[in-house]
């Protein structure tokens, strides 16, 4: 670990995030916020829900934009090994389980399972998986991504000449940090809610592995200003508890131990809500403090390090979605 160096970059919706991990520390990084003020054809601001929709699409203008910031974040992306991360909105992340078969069949059977959770023909995909074999069942760990949605991040990366190792989706590398930082365990069943300043995620982490995904949107820029704290609070609650109950039912013999809340700021009221709600221990942490940067986008940069720690301390997530 301490002689490996690698960098991570995490295509967050707000902005880039890039690590770059060595010698066992971070080395350099950067978080380069999206532009503010892009105004789209019918006149109003461009959305900000990703990176090719806030510069529209336009790959000249992202690509200059990606140059400056990698430019000053001082790595680099031709030699070092790179690890991209992209937001799981972009992405089908599945886990589903399947008799056990002969692994010669697994990737048939994957193949034919998946057309139950995708809305359009598997040639219109590229995705990669994961097995365990866990108490007389196969679990599949599946994540894909329309091919043009991957063909615009691949043709990014080869006109910066990026020297990439994986793409994978950025919860997978949250999970490696939170691991690696020993926040929690192979053997833990966690809920993990992530909640930055507009969007969020929910996941269910079982041994290791996880079996449940989704995605939450907080409150736009001006809704945050003015976004009432208890129903906000109500809201995610409400989603956490529909998720658990989807998760229950879907496999019975999982059970859940307790939520991690990853968020920076002031949560003790949420924490005492989520207690009484859901009956389960809740556990903050604060992503300053698991990466060790005291910066307003520390949630993003914690991807973008995780993404980086695949290559030094790569943990039980290996999908990736660059081998198409």
């Amino acid at each position: 670990m301490f002689q490996a160096k690698a960098a991570g970059l995490y295509f967050g919706s707000q902005g880039l995030s890039i690590v770059e991990f060595s010698q066992g520390k971070i080395k350099n990084y950067l978080y380069s916020l999206y532009p503010q003020n892009i105004p789209n054809p019918m006149g109003s601001l461009a959305s900000r829900d990703s990176i090719f929709k806030v510069f529209l699409d336009s790959e000249v203008e992202i690509i200059a934009f990606l140059q400056k910031a990698i430019r000053d974040s001082h790595i680099d992306i031709e030699k070092d090994k790179v690890i991209i991360a992209i937001p799981t909105t972009d992405l089908i992340v599945r886990f589903f389980e399947i008799p056990p078969i002969p692994r010669k069949d697994i990737p048939a059977t994957v193949g034919y399972e998946i057309k139950k959770y995708i809305p359009f023909k598997t040639e219109d995909i590229s995705y990669d998986y994961q097995t365990r074999t866990e108490e007389k069942v196969v679990e599949v760990l599946f994540a894909g991504i329309k091919n043009e949605d991957l063909e615009k991040y691949n043709s990014l990366l080869a006109q910066l000449k990026v020297n990439v190792v994986a793409i994978e989706p950025s919860q997978f590398c949250l999970l490696r940090v939170l691991k690696a930082r020993k926040i929690i365990s192979n053997k833990d069943s966690v809920v993990i809610l992530e909640l930055g300043k507009y969007d969020g995620s929910i996941a269910i982490v079982n041994n290791g592995l996880s079996c449940f995904l989704r995605d939450i949107k907080l409150a736009s820029a001006t809704e945050s200003q003015t976004a009432d704290t208890s129903a906000a609070h109500f809201r995610i609650i409400n989603e956490v508890r529909v998720s658990i109950d989807y998760f229950r039912r879907q496999f019975l013999k999982k059970a859940i131990e307790k939520v991690l809340v990853i968020s920076k700021g002031e949560v003790g009221e949420l924490l005492t809500t989520f207690n009484k709600e859901l009956s389960l221990p809740v556990v903050h942490k604060n992503p300053d403090e698991i990466i060790g940067i005291q910066d307003e986008y520390s949630l993003d940069l914690l991807k973008a390090l995780g993404a980086s720690f695949r290559v030094i301390k790569s943990g039980s997530l290996t999908i990736n979605l660059a081998k198409k």
